[in-house]
């Protein structure tokens, strides 16, 4: 497959190789095709980042940290990076920074929006008035072994750590297991609603899909969530979840 790079020091008039990589990481992931990897350097990024591609089975798209580095992704004022309308792309080893501290907004992490055969691996994401990794109207999403703290705080609309709300049958059936999404062996942990109705703050939701018509399965197992301010699970308004082997411990810390 092709592979680019991109640098803080980068060139995007340049061939994107590693030699002479590109600068500008929304412009790299414009330039994207089926079958594409972009690996990104260590450094600081400022967003927000959009994903806006259709790939396939055969020739996914990697967007992921070089190896061995830690490339830092600092969100704009609604979101880190953003997968929309989009299928078969995969987003590993980043680490993904809010505005938290700075502003009372609800600018959230990493998002799947109407997109199908999305993956978010071994990220870490914190410091979010809004949720952590919100998955939105898409479908065969897989949230594995990331690192979620301190999100969920300021959006008056009540967020969660993790989020599968009002989920949308694209991108075929139920796989050969009988599932369409995984949450696996992610660490959650002190993610708390500070305003408005204070609901949620949960570790993992599956949110209001019911209401939507979703049939797909979900398997949700081998999560860590600790001192969350809501629920460490909940499935609400939901169906077809199998919650097996999670450790949950201290959560529902908000009154």
């Amino acid at each position: 497959p092709a592979v680019f790079v991109v640098a803080p020091n980068g060139n995007d008039g340049g061939p994107g190789t590693e030699a002479q990589p590109w600068r500008s990481l929304n412009t790299a992931l414009g330039r994207l095709q089926p079958g594409s990897i972009l690996l990104v350097r260590g450094g600081e990024y400022t967003g927000p980042f959009f994903i806006n591609k259709q790939a396939t089975a055969a020739a996914p798209i990697l967007v992921a940290a070089y190896p061995d580095e830690r490339p830092i992704l600092h969100a704009g004022e609604w979101q880190g990076l953003s997968v929309q309308n989009s299928s078969h792309v995969i987003v590993r080893g980043f680490e993904v920074v809010g505005r938290a501290g700075s502003a009372r907004g609800r600018d959230s992490g990493l998002e799947s929006v109407s997109s199908h055969h999305v993956k978010f691996e071994g990220n870490v994401i914190r410091d979010f008035g809004g949720g952590g990794i919100n998955v939105i109207h898409s479908n065969h999403v897989s949230v594995d072994f990331n690192h979620i703290y301190n999100t969920s705080l300021w959006a008056e609309n009540q967020m969660s750590a993790i989020s599968l709300w009002q989920m949308s049958n694209i991108g075929g059936g139920n796989n050969a297991d009988g599932y369409s999404n995984y949450i696996r062996n992610n660490f959650v942990h002190h993610n708390e609603n500070r305003v408005g109705g204070r609901t949620d703050g949960n570790c993992i939701i599956l949110d209001s899909n019911d209401d939507v018509g979703y049939s797909a399965a979900t398997m949700i197992s081998d999560n860590m969530c600790w001192a969350n301010g809501g629920r460490g699970i909940h499935v609400f308004r939901s169906s077809n979840a199998s919650v097996i082997n999670n450790t949950l411990i201290g959560n529902l810390r908000t009154v």
